[in-house]
């Protein structure tokens, strides 16, 4: 004889938050399928692979942000090695693939 019961999950008694590097907590919520933090929508990047190579692209109205990598969310960020190509809107640029898992982020100075 199983027993089931119903399993739900709420806010309840811990609220969602998100959170800066020092655990303070910043606005941010969900509105049309974007994550905005802060009264900003962060721009979406897009990675696509093509043979041996990734190509990686954002919006043209994020060009103060800077691309960077690393190979362990624990270790250190570097910007990525490669020339960035505007074309109609887009920021965009093209790396090896890399043997294993690697990250990639937009950073604002």
């Amino acid at each position: 004889m199983s027993q089931q019961s119903a399993v739900s999950f709420s806010d309840t008694p811990l609220v969602r938050q998100v959170g800066n590097v020092t655990a303070n907590i910043i606005s941010a919520s969900y509105v049309n399928g974007s994550l905005v933090v802060g009264g900003t929508v962060w721009p979406t990047l897009s990675i696509a692979q093509t043979g041996t190579n990734l190509t990686l692209s954002w919006p043209a109205t994020a060009y103060a942000l800077t691309l960077q990598t690393t190979a362990n969310l624990g270790g250190s960020w570097a910007a990525a090695n490669a020339p960035t190509v505007t074309n109609v809107g887009t920021i965009s640029l093209t790396l090896p693939a890399p043997p294993s898992a690697a990250f990639f982020r937009l950073y604002q100075p």
